[in-house]
């Protein structure tokens, strides 16, 4: 078996911070070029090459091994400080298992080096044994977390977020997908603060659009539940909030909190949103604010939807026939096709949809 010793001058050259390019070594020892497969994604590094150490009958000082430093940030005299067990990503090492077929490891691919004359049969091989050590992602539980009262003062608990996937042009009417890119857009913006206003009667999606902004949106996400909602008049909830920058902060059916003070609401909770969503708190803190309620918006206290405070708001409404007719085919709804619907009510008008409702893992409030 050849090796890779013509293109070893010394020990110290087994380690460089130089990129080494195999198809070029492949090209001097075995005078072709090479075929190349490579296999993307997170490998452990380590265990895949004492696997082929032990498979191929090698040492880590056989002369078929190439190591590569190609992340260092300096050299180091001793190899073993990062060829052993203890560096996955900065190492790239290279291994002629046989001649005509070198293996290139490295932490985000496995690349496979190869001639004509090598079957198909016995890259295959090769390939399908590498994969065993593809690190397996964990699937990412999405969370929200609820401000609760604790005996000195507030704290937080956290839930799993309901697993759902949907689509919210299918799901909603047609002038919602702007409105949609924009809070997303504001949402992923870490140096905006503001207020979102949601509104509309039951069952026409409020909460399962917060539910999907949860799962798409890598931000934290606080739930003030609404008999909590004097909290916001609570001289401790600031400080609490302080540890909270950057968070974004859903409060559903808050209608006795924003109804305009022209109507008699007194509550000392609106000053502490309006200060949120834009004043020296909002400028603090970095908290952005989402409240939904079902109440007409006229009924609103005008200072929360002054310009400059309020990013946007969008009032759901029943579905257009066009839009309920599409989602009842797709998903095998009874609908009579003569009058606009809310989606809650599209989706539990028969109780024998409720095995396909289940299925498509979506609900709507």
């Amino acid at each position: 078996m050849k090796n890779f010793l013509d293109i070893k001058t010394s020990t110290d050259s087994l380690f460089s911070d130089d990129e080494i390019r195999i198809n070029v070594v492949f090209f001097n020892i075995f005078k072709t070029l090479p075929n190349t497969h490579t296999i993307y994604g997170e490998f452990n590094v380590n265990k895949c090459y004492e696997y082929v150490k032990e498979t191929y009958n090698l040492v880590d000082n056989s002369p078929n091994i190439l190591t590569c430093l190609k992340s260092s940030s300096k050299k180091r005299s001793k190899a073993e400080k990062y060829f052993g067990l203890k560096h996955n990503r900065g190492i790239e090492i290279s291994v002629i298992i046989e001649d005509e077929l070198i293996i290139t490891i490295r932490h985000t691919y496995i690349e496979i080096f190869y001639s004509s004359n090598i079957p198909t049969e016995k890259t295959d091989s090769v390939i399908k044994s590498l994969l065993d050590f593809k690190v397996k992602k964990k699937k990412k539980t999405n969370k929200f977390h609820m401000i609760v009262s604790e005996y000195d003062g507030f704290g937080l608990s956290t839930f799993k977020l309901k697993e759902q996937d949907y689509n919210t042009e299918l799901c909603y009417n047609d002038d919602f997908h702007e409105i949609d890119i924009k809070i997303q857009k504001f949402l992923n913006d870490k140096s905006k603060n503001g207020l979102i206003l949601l509104h509309g009667q039951s069952g026409t999606g409020k909460t399962t659009y917060i539910r999907n902004l949860i799962s798409k949106i890598p931000r934290k996400f606080i739930f003030l539940p609404l008999h909590m909602a004097e909290a916001l008049s609570n001289p401790e909830l600031i400080p609490f909030l302080t540890s909270q920058k950057n968070s974004i902060l859903i409060i559903e059916d808050c209608e006795k909190l924003i109804v305009d003070r022209e109507l008699g609401n007194y509550n000392n909770s609106i000053a502490t949103l309006l200060n949120l969503s834009d004043g020296l708190l909002s400028d603090a803190l970095g908290i952005k604010l989402i409240c939904t309620f079902n109440t007409n918006i006229s009924k609103i206290d005008k200072a929360l939807v002054r310009k400059g405070r309020m990013l946007t708001r969008y009032e759901f409404k029943e579905l257009s026939i066009a839009k309920a007719s599409v989602l009842s085919e797709k998903f095998y709804l009874k609908y009579d096709s003569k009058n606009p619907i809310s989606i809650g009510d599209l989706f539990n008008a028969e109780e024998n949809n409720n095995a396909i409702i289940k299925s498509t893992k979506v609900g709507f409030k």
